[in-house]
Formats: C-alpha cells, structure tokens, sequence
C-alpha cells in the first residue's frame, strides 16, 4: 500500500530528515480547491500521474477495505 502525508513546508526538512530513510519524498504541494471542489492531483517531470476529485477520494475511505 501507500501512504498520502502532509505537513507544513515549515517541517519539510525535518519531515524528510525523520523519515527520508523510509521512501517518503515530495509529490507536490496542496494549493486552493478548483471549481469549488477538493481534489488531489500527482505530477512528476510535467506528466499527470494521478487526478481525482474529492469525492472519488472520499468513496474508498469511507467505504474502508471491503472487508479484508
């Protein structure tokens, strides 16, 4: 599985200090909703990797693992 973490950029360098052993690297930033909706979307080297909206998001976590 993977694991989504945020922090502030204020902890960036002691985030990545802490756990930088563990694979965790920067993705991207967090920046203001797009048409009034939440959404998360992943880039590296100018290419898309991921883009959803909230409420794709949403359905998985509160549906949670379908039982396993």
């Amino acid at each position: 599985g993977r694991l989504l973490f945020t922090c502030s950029p204020d902890h960036r360098a002691e985030v990545e200090q802490l756990l930088g052993e563990h694979a965790l690297f920067l993705l991207g930033k967090i920046t203001a909703p797009r048409e009034g909706a939440g959404f998360l979307r992943v880039e590296r080297a100018k290419q898309t990797l991921m883009n959803l909206d909230t409420r794709t998001l949403r359905t998985p976590f509160h549906e949670g693992l379908l039982g396993v």
